[in-house]
């Protein structure tokens, strides 16, 4: 059936969620059923955990320079959540696994919507490893 995210690269893992509730066990088949299941989001801490559980993307912190990568920014930003009229913008991460270098990490900001409804609204690229540059992943 259908999944909410998914992972990998030439052997995909589609992930589901299996929840615990009323006595029983529930899997939660596609982002649709977790925004019923997890709505009304209604803190900054609901909305970061509901946007890394809905797409898979990471968050980081305590970020600091390190010599050898190649940056794409002057300034590293945590991952933080940002209250807007339209819900909450999310700022997670996301590394570029699947295929031959280089392997970027990247920013991605992510509107999360009160009703659970997620729209990824930026996507900047960060930092990579020039030793990943010819490293190719499957």
């Amino acid at each position: 059936g259908g999944y909410i995210y998914r992972e990998g690269c030439l052997r995909p893992q589609y992930l589901n969620y299996i929840l615990w509730q009323n006595n029983n066990f529930q899997v939660i088949h596609d982002w649709e059923e977790l925004a019923a299941t997890y709505a009304p989001i209604l803190t900054k801490d609901e909305a970061l955990s509901y946007a890394m559980a809905a797409t898979g993307l990471a968050a980081y912190f305590d970020l600091q320079p390190v010599s050898s990568l190649r940056y794409f920014t002057k300034n590293l930003e945590d991952t933080h959540v940002e209250v807007t009229p339209d819900g909450y913008v999310v700022h997670l991460y996301s590394y570029a696994f699947c295929g031959c270098g280089p392997h970027t990490t990247s920013t991605v900001s992510v509107l999360v919507r009160q009703d659970g409804r997620l729209e990824e609204l930026d996507r900047q690229p960060v930092y990579e490893d020039p030793e990943q540059d010819n490293l190719c992943i499957d």
